[in-house]
């Protein structure tokens, strides 16, 4: 292609006009951005929730059957056995959830339980203190798991020594 007389090199269209500037995405484009995002946000929430759902749902149902011995252990039906579950699902509870507050309710219920029903069977009592203790302590052993347990760890402890020196 030969070029123009009427326009030298040097003062062609091409070299004269400036570059034009990057154009601004359009509301369409944005909108599209914005749902991408969205979306993302809304599948790591979906991967989140079922990664966690059976934790939180095998929590919860300890915390319900650590409830429901406590419920019958009260209303001194074989009281005994029912002290034993309820410190077996209270430390269920505390190394599924542990550091949410279902794990703390379930200790402190069995914990309590244990303490009201330790005068008719130190054993059962007894029993559920060292189970709730060592879930509490194997939650302890790691800085995140462990907040807000220590106060209970140590009760436990204490409840547990004082019922294994009433043994002597």
């Amino acid at each position: 292609m030969r070029p123009s007389r009427s326009f030298p090199t040097s003062y062609s269209p091409a070299t004269i006009k400036p570059a034009r500037a990057p154009l601004r995405p359009s509301a369409a484009r944005r909108a599209l951005a914005v749902a991408a995002r969205v979306l993302e946000g809304i599948l790591v929430l979906l991967v989140l929730g079922l990664l966690l759902a059976p934790r939180v749902l095998e929590a919860r149902s300890a915390l319900l059957w650590t409830t429901w011995h406590a419920t019958r252990a009260r209303a001194n039906l074989r009281a005994g056995e029912h002290v034993r579950q309820a410190g077996h699902w209270a430390a269920r509870t505390v190394d599924a959830i542990a550091p949410l507050p279902w794990a703390a309710d379930a200790a402190s219920i069995a914990l309590g339980l244990g303490r009201s029903m330790e005068s008719r069977d130190r054993v059962a009592a007894l029993v559920a203190y060292t189970e709730v203790r060592a879930a509490l302590d194997r939650a302890g052993a790691t800085r995140w798991r462990g907040l807000g347990m220590g106060a209970l760890a140590a009760e436990a402890r204490r409840l547990e020594e004082s019922a294994r020196e009433k043994k002597r």
